[in-house]
């Protein structure tokens, strides 16, 4: 299963974040500008990625090591992940079934585009993460089916919800986008957190400025401090992952841990 986000992704996400231009990394890395261009064009000499991760505060051994990462699958009962279309890329809704109880994580782009993939009958509930087009595309036909949508204001105003044997507690990762709400989720075999964009297998959400930037990570690291190592993470686009793996995998772990 492909990543979100190859190498020039990760590095445009910290350049942004940090409010650096290409001249200043080329800078503080010792490079010239052609060098440090041809990496953000996907080039991909090991030396110079690891000049330019310094520079922009990753994980070197993390970053070089991107192309082939692939975390370990986790096959969790209950657990479902609805790849929805997104221009020319895609992204995820999650699906979540235990003991009766059905509930859905976010909606995808199209409006109508998890009617093509679900069986909407006996779901309890629909949980939006945040705000963003490729997220809440398909709320209004939900809607009209009479599914109760929880957005993420009325998440964080009522903290914890219970439907049959899954609870739910909500956790601030504003930063990407703001608000922006994550999920704890008990009741399966492993606790589950569901982040929508605020990370992703090997990578995180971009971020308009330095501002949110720093938010997000502070926000990012609160939560994942407070997760063990094998909660599996639902992210919002690509694969699958787990606490433990984003520490030791992500090149963004600087930022978070």
């Amino acid at each position: 299963m492909n990543l979100e986000d190859e190498i020039p992704d990760v590095l445009e996400k910290a350049l942004r974040g940090l409010e650096m231009s290409s001249a200043e990394v080329a800078e503080a890395a010792g490079l010239t500008a052609d060098a440090v261009r041809s990496v953000f064009s996907g080039s991909f000499d090991e030396n110079t990625i690891r000049k330019v991760a310094e520079a922009l505060k990753l994980d070197g051994d993390a970053l070089v090591k991107l192309p082939n990462y692939s975390p370990m699958p986790s096959d969790v009962s209950g657990i479902r992940r609805i790849e929805l279309p997104f221009r020319e890329w895609t992204v995820n809704a999650w699906l979540l079934e235990k003991g009766g109880a059905r509930l859905l994580f976010d909606t995808g782009w199209g409006s109508r585009d998890i009617l093509r993939q679900l069986d909407t009958s006996g779901l309890d509930a629909v949980f939006i993460t945040h705000q963003h087009p490729d997220h809440i595309g398909g709320i209004e036909a939900l809607k009209e089916r009479g599914i109760r949508i929880i957005s993420e204001t009325e998440a964080f105003d009522t903290i914890e919800f219970s439907f049959g044997e899954i609870g739910i507690k909500t956790v601030d990762l504003s930063g990407h986008c703001e608000p922006a709400v994550g999920y704890f989720v008990s009741g399966f075999e492993q606790r589950l957190l569901i982040v929508g964009d605020a990370i992703f297998a090997g990578s995180a959400g971009g971020c308009v400025d330095r501002r949110q930037f720093c938010l997000a990570f502070e926000n990012l690291g609160v939560v994942l401090e407070a997760s063990d190592d094998d909660c599996l993470i639902l992210p919002g686009h690509g694969p699958l992952t787990s606490v433990a793996e984003e520490k030791k995998a992500n090149p963004f772990s600087g930022f978070f841990s």
